[in-house]
């Protein structure tokens, strides 16, 4: 019995970066956090525009990008399901309530239904726009794995982009931040 529970606290320490995405959006295999490279790996349509796309907000509000040139952006794709999303989102709240009057915002892009998106919300206290993320979004994303973080300057042009969570993500979110609003 003991060994046993010995084999569950190793194994448990080594599930936790991320969380691979199968068709049907449930956990699968671990994913390790790695920074994804931007250039030439992304399919959604930036050009010289930047980054546009247009979602439903848990709020019942339309959120379009081009609606938040100007601004530097923080887009958290996640799930309710996935364990390394919500050891993140705590962090990306206090990001957002450390920058959001200094031109930055989060938006959480929950990749399953509207009820648990809106659950999951109020359980983990998100006071940042969470929109309903749709098939589409996450195929032009390149979703593969759960949570991946995207951060736009104010062009709306991806500078940054991480696939899973670890520790140092909110310290180098944090650098980048303070570099695209100052300039």
């Amino acid at each position: 019995m003991r060994r046993l529970l010995i084999i569950l606290i190793v194994m448990a320490v080594f599930v936790g970066s991320g969380c691979k995405k199968n068709s049907e959006g449930s956990a699968g295999k671990k994913s390790s956090s790695e920074e994804v490279n931007i250039h030439n790996d992304s399919s959604i349509e930036e050009e010289d525009t930047g980054v546009d796309f247009t979602l439903m907000g848990i709020d019942g509000k339309t959120y379009n990008m081009k609606n938040f040139r100007g601004k530097v952006v923080l887009l958290d794709f996640w799930a309710s399901w996935c364990g390394p999303c919500k050891i993140s989102i705590p962090h990306f709240e206090k990001l957002y309530s450390q920058y959001k009057d200094e031109g930055f915002i989060v938006f959480g892009i929950g990749l399953e239904n509207a009820q648990n998106l809106i659950r999951a919300s109020k359980v983990l206290k998100i006071n940042y726009p969470v929109l309903q993320g749709t098939q589409e979004i996450a195929q032009a994303f390149r979703i593969r794995a759960i949570p991946t973080t995207f951060l736009l300057d104010k062009r709306g042009k991806i500078v940054y982009a991480q696939v899973g969570f670890n520790s140092s993500l909110p310290a180098i979110l944090s650098h980048k931040i303070d570099s695209l609003i100052g300039g």
